[in-house]
């Protein structure tokens, strides 16, 4: 089944207060009505605060099955999509995804790590072709997080549109091209 190309609203056209509300479809092919808050997006994914989960999330826009409006009958569509799309394509069996990025060559900033810890993901990234910056450049592409980051500092890359992932969502990031909906693997179950 082929689904309709969804055209998700940019962050300037959602206030800060509103509410974006999708039916989605995840890696593991379960279907469920996400809610989202201060979103920011790029050319593949939604990001934003969970309303369910409670947390930053990240969503890939080709799992988005529809948006919802106020009038939408969500039982009814979820009924619709459960019984109507194939099975979930295993991880193993998928094919590895490029990762996306703008202007040619991903690029990556490390904040919130310990020195030894940040130095390894530098090489890490730098051993996948990407750039590596400092500071949050008009070029960013990824900010990757860890338990010492600065507010400002994160702030300033969602307002750019960049994606903000923990070192789980980066490293999962480059070992399957995919970025997990969750910072937290424990929170994934959920």
């Amino acid at each position: 089944m082929q689904c309709k190309e969804l055209v998700m609203p940019k962050k300037s056209g959602l206030s800060e207060d509103e509410v974006l509300v999708f039916i989605y479809r995840n890696g593991k092919g379960l279907i469920s009505v996400q809610e989202v808050s201060d979103i920011t997006e790029d050319d593949t994914y939604i990001q934003g605060f969970s309303i369910n989960h409670g947390e930053l999330r990240t969503y890939r826009k080709d799992r988005v099955l529809e948006s919802v409006s106020p009038d939408t009958p969500i039982a009814e569509r979820m009924a619709f999509y459960q019984d109507t799309l194939p099975p979930a394509i295993p991880l193993s069996d998928r094919a590895r995804i490029v990762i996306p990025h703008r202007n040619g060559v991903p690029e990556v900033c490390f904040t919130g790590f310990k020195a030894e810890d940040k130095t390894d993901l530098c090489k890490l990234a730098e051993g996948w072709g990407m750039v590596v910056r400092t500071t949050v450049s008009s070029r960013l592409t990824f900010l990757c997080y860890g338990y010492n980051a600065g507010p400002i500092k994160m702030e300033r890359a969602r307002k750019q549109g960049v994606t903000i992932l923990s070192e789980y969502q980066f490293r999962t990031m480059l070992d399957t091209g995919e970025v997990p909906e969750s910072c937290n693997p424990e929170t994934l179950a959920k």
